[in-house]
């Protein structure tokens, strides 16, 4: 038989090694090639192209570009019915590092929209600057938003609401003693509301779906019509007018309560509704919703029935009340979807107030659950006066009282309770979150139930003793004081301060016997005499205070008086005009007004304050062992190393109240009498090799340590609950 020569051979064995990797090569890329292809089609394409300008005559080609509203009930996309399944999520509340993670996360339960809510004062946080750009990022977070495929509707205020420091308006606005909030009667508030849009809204048009981007829709105002004002359809209209007048053509959004819904309505805009999550609410807002505006679509947002936690609150995280809430939670939105309504749900993704940017809620009949003293190192009664052995008297009977209760925020903003995704971004074992998807699932409003990512890894640190500390003295002197006649506001200040402490110094004449301290202080005030603390005071009830001291006891000679005021973070709704913070009164000895010089000094926690503590020479060693005591205000210093960048909570429960700082980054309060007990450090503050941690304690510590857990603990009196948030 003739055999074939080597070199013939050869060729057919490398032709057939080539023709087998030719084809399966092929398959490989037919395989990604479909599997590519079915994942697109789980997303809205036009959300995937790429964010560019577009020029008029891309916009003559395609006008269909844009989310319209019909009368069938259904907004339309591209000229299809298209039902909106949003979830609201809050960039200024998360660390920009891990905004991709929660929004993916966001992406497995289901959601195609992301509404959320730009805070005015978080950008412009001084009259003179207006910055977009930097850490918190708006455009940035636009384009994550886009590139995972979402559609986005922008809440640009300028009031925002959502619990935020003066709902999101810039407290600079407040040093015009004249100034009305909300409102186009007084005409240069709106004249700051047009400076801030000329920067905003050019971002946000370049960004609309018109223009190959994400945003479909903006929102401007929120829950107006509760707000009493009698020009709110002028205010309305003026929003609406400049909000065209930079090119957006996307629908213009108004949000109301069911009963409300005609007087915040303007022709133009189209209204939603939100509500809280029972189930007869939700009924109600859908038909008062349906009623107003017949055939147009309907867009609800789902709040939560408790709203956002606040200090001296009990804890509502127990395993009965967690079954309560996720069942009425799952029983709404089924009733929202069984409607064929779009659906936003309000807090989807927990956040925190890092800094001191929390809100408060000012309510009539809110039981504060004020814990009893601890019996070794927490003696102060937080609800009323301290230091009897002095003398003083309370008296906030006045006439003049609001009847509400002052609540401030606490530092994490898990709204609902339990979370859907916590501030941590845990999932997996979040009931809501899973209740969620298999809703979409049985309703086909999803094709299936895509995988999870893992809840982030925490570490646990242990017990960091803290090895420095400054004393107030110190503190003070790292602050330029400003001198006026009488005490004032912090925010009529030239500096015009935001946040944190205000303290007013003056001197006392020798002999006196009776101190006499009267007018308007809020939110909570520490007296001392000489270095010597006298009393403390937390005005939740809104009223005009009075405050009779004897110190005839605490003087020899002239004296040094300290008031140290503290801004507990302005309300987020109601009287906002009046939402000045620190003291503004008179001081009399014996009978006689106070006519001195009164010293003001800001301790606002901003950039400059912190880089002058860090760096001061006054820090000195603490010696041990520790001895608690009543003090003036502390800074406590200490370093810790970690292994890995992980998550992680400070457990704060053996100090009494303050604020946490670190590597220069401020976590936010923490105050013992709860519910929360811990603070969230995100991962991407911290650092490889030595880290720096800085605690402002403004009365005692029961060691000097702090802990770091690996889960946060909430604590309402004695019975503390460990979560996974």
């Amino acid at each position: 038989m003739h055999r074939m020569p080597p070199m013939a051979a050869a060729y057919i064995r490398l032709a057939t090694k080539c023709g087998l990797l030719l084809i399966i090569t092929g398959l490989v890329w037919t395989i990604l090639f479909m599997s590519a292809r079915y994942t697109y089609s789980l997303m809205d394409r036009s959300v995937h192209n790429r964010l560019q300008r577009a020029n008029d005559s891309t916009r003559q080609k395609r006008p269909w570009r844009l989310l319209s509203t019909g009368n069938d009930g259904f907004f339309h996309l591209n000229g299809k019915p298209k039902r909106i399944i949003s979830g609201e999520f809050h960039y200024f509340r998360i660390h920009p590092a891990q905004w991709e993670d929660r929004l993916r996360r966001m992406r497995t339960a289901g959601l195609n929209t992301i509404t959320t809510r730009v805070p005015w004062n978080f950008h412009q946080r001084q009259k003179s600057t207006i910055r977009f750009d930097g850490t918190w990022n708006l455009s940035d977070f636009i384009h994550i938003v886009h590139r995972l495929g979402f559609l986005l509707i922008v809440h640009v205020g300028p009031y925002i609401g959502s619990d935020w420091e003066l709902g999101g308006l810039p407290s600079w606005l407040l040093h015009d003693r004249q100034m009305v909030l909300r409102s186009s009667s007084y005409p240069p508030f709106l004249k700051y509301v047009a400076r801030y849009f000329s920067h905003l809204l050019p971002i946000l048009e370049r960004s609309t779906y018109r223009r190959h981007g994400p945003i479909i829709a903006v929102q401007i105002e929120n829950e107006l019509a509760s707000y009493a004002h009698h020009d709110t359809a002028d205010y309305i209209t003026q929003l609406l007018q400049l909000v065209r007048s930079h090119g957006i053509q996307e629908p213009i959004l108004t949000a109301d309560r069911g009963p409300r819904l005609r007087q915040g309505s303007v022709p133009g805009a189209l209204s939603t509704v939100t509500c809280p999550s029972s189930v007869d609410d939700v009924t109600a807002a859908l038909f008062d919703l349906v009623s107003f505006q017949p055939g147009q679509p309907r867009l609800l947002t789902l709040l939560d029935h408790h709203g956002a936690t606040g200090w001296g609150e009990m804890s509502t995280l127990a395993n009965n009340t967690s079954a309560v809430s996720v069942d009425n939670f799952r029983r709404s939105v089924d009733l929202v979807l069984s409607w064929n309504a779009s659906i936003n749900i309000y807090g989807f993704s927990g956040g925190t107030n890092f800094g001191m940017w929390n809100g408060a809620v000012e309510q009539a009949a809110v039981q504060m659950d004020v814990p009893r003293p601890r019996r070794r190192h927490d003696k102060q009664r937080h609800l009323e006066v301290i230091g009897q052995s002095i003398g003083p008297t309370l008296m906030n009977s006045d006439p003049q009282t609001t009847g509400l209760t002052y609540v401030p925020v606490t530092t994490a903003y898990n709204y609902h309770r339990p979370p859907i995704i916590s501030q941590s971004g845990h999932t997996q074992f979040s009931m809501k979150f899973h209740a969620f998807r298999r809703l979409l699932l049985n309703r086909h409003l999803i094709s299936r139930l895509q995988t999870v990512p893992a809840d982030p890894a925490t570490t646990t640190i242990g017990v960091i003793r803290m090895d420095h500390q400054l004393d107030w003295r110190n503190i003070l002197q790292l602050v330029q004081p400003i001198r006026l006649d009488s005490p004032v506001y912090m925010e009529l200040l030239d500096s015009g301060q935001s946040q944190g402490w205000i303290v007013y110094r003056t001197r006392l004449p020798p002999g006196g016997s009776n101190l006499n301290v009267s007018g308007t202080m809020r939110d909570r005030a520490q007296m001392f005499i000489n270095e010597r603390h006298v009393w403390t005071v937390y005005n939740s009830k809104l009223s005009p205070f009075r405050a009779l001291l004897n110190i005839s006891n605490s003087t020899q000679g002239e004296s040094t008086l300290e008031m140290v005021v503290e801004n507990m973070g302005r309300s987020s709704m109601g009287l906002l005009d009046h939402q000045s913070k620190g003291f503004q009164g008179s001081v009399s000895l014996d009978g006689k007004k106070l006519k001195t010089d009164w010293e003001h000094f800001s301790i606002d926690f901003s950039t400059a304050f912190l880089k002058a503590i860090r760096q001061s020479r006054n820090w000195i060693p603490i010696v041990r062992p520790w001895v608690s005591s009543q003090g003036q205000p502390t800074m406590y210093r200490g370093h810790f190393k970690v292994k890995s960048l992980r998550d992680t909570h400070i457990d704060m429960s053996k100090w009494t109240k303050g604020v946490v700082v670190v590597n220069g980054f401020v976590l936010g309060r923490y105050w013992s009498i709860g519910p929360q007990q811990s603070l969230y450090v995100p991962s991407p503050i911290l650092k490889h090799g030595l880290n720096e941690l800085i605690v402002f304690e403004l009365e005692r510590t029961l060691n000097a340590k702090v802990k770091f857990v690996g889960t946060s603990f909430w604590s309402s009196h004695r019975h503390r609950l460990a979560t996974g948030s």
